[in-house]
């Protein structure tokens, strides 16, 4: 947690410029569990991380007044259409609690296409992932244990994004 912690403080303290938003996905030397958050997803349905299970899924945590995270949707839209598979997903989550048509707007104002827009309408994925600055993206591995963390913006196309992410998804 100390070093979730730091990060975000780093974060949240250095002065952005080009590099912050460089691919680079902090490897934990473990993993650990990922609570269930339920989440709204387009159709209204409340769903949990775990039914993601069985794949690898990248959720990138956001909110609709994020410059970088309108710059990061349409990197993270393509990433799905390209790479999303039965063994790897990404989500984009909302921390826009009960503004569904807020992220319905922003999805189509940026051409986001292959996203489900989620929300965290309990309000609580912030804190349950011990997320300290947005956007943060976690990678989660196929028995809902978070591996792997971003704390920033990124590029998600890139091409060494592509060539890591290429490994989770099916052939």
């Amino acid at each position: 947690m100390r070093q979730l912690l730091v990060a975000a403080i780093l974060a949240i303290a250095e002065p952005s410029n080009a590099q912050d938003s460089a691919f680079k996905v902090a490897m934990h030397a473990a993993p650990f569990a990922v609570p269930d958050l339920l989440l709204t997803g387009a159709d209204g349905v409340f769903r949990g991380l775990a039914d993601h299970r069985g794949r690898y899924i990248l959720v990138n945590v956001w909110p609709t007044w994020g410059a970088s995270c309108r710059e990061e949707l349409p990197t993270l839209d393509a990433l799905q259409n390209d790479l999303g598979s039965p063994g790897f997903d990404v989500i984009a989550l909302s921390t826009d609690t009960d503004q569904r048509t807020a992220v319905d707007c922003l999805f189509a104002e940026v051409a986001v296409s292959s996203l489900d827009p989620i929300i965290d309408d309990t309000g609580s994925a912030m804190c349950d992932l011990e997320i300290f600055a947005l956007p943060a993206t976690l990678l989660i591995d196929e028995n809902a244990r978070e591996v792997g963390r971003k704390v920033g913006p990124a590029e998600w196309v890139s091409p060494e994004a592509v060539a890591f992410f290429a490994s989770f998804s099916d052939p």
